[in-house]
């Protein structure tokens, strides 16, 4: 990427995968949450870290994709890779194993 060479075709591909990729990061974290047996004391100063991913991390990720041409749509219809599902999936299930 840094000398050029990447084909802009294949980093579009690279930033509509990463950003299905927060939304499947986000569940797995939800569900972290959910399961765990002792959530900490709450600090007021900061978020909690699902809401940075979905609302800091995913806004900063559609506006690094609107430089390129790509739509709040264009992230949402997009199909899922099948590697990043595959992998997202597994850590589901891993999850939910436990």
């Amino acid at each position: 990427m840094a000398d050029g060479s990447l084909a802009e075709a294949a980093f579009r591909y690279y930033l509509v995968q990463d950003y299905l990729f927060l939304i499947e990061f986000a569940r797995a974290y939800a569900l972290a949450v959910y399961k765990s047996p002792k959530l900490g004391r709450p600090c007021a100063k900061r978020r909690p870290a699902s809401r940075l991913i979905l609302d800091v991390e995913m806004n900063l990720h559609v506006k690094l994709c609107a430089g390129w041409g790509l739509s709040p749509g264009d992230l949402q219809q997009a199909p899922a890779a099948a590697e990043m599902l595959a992998y997202t999936r597994l850590r589901a299930r891993r999850g939910n194993a436990r």
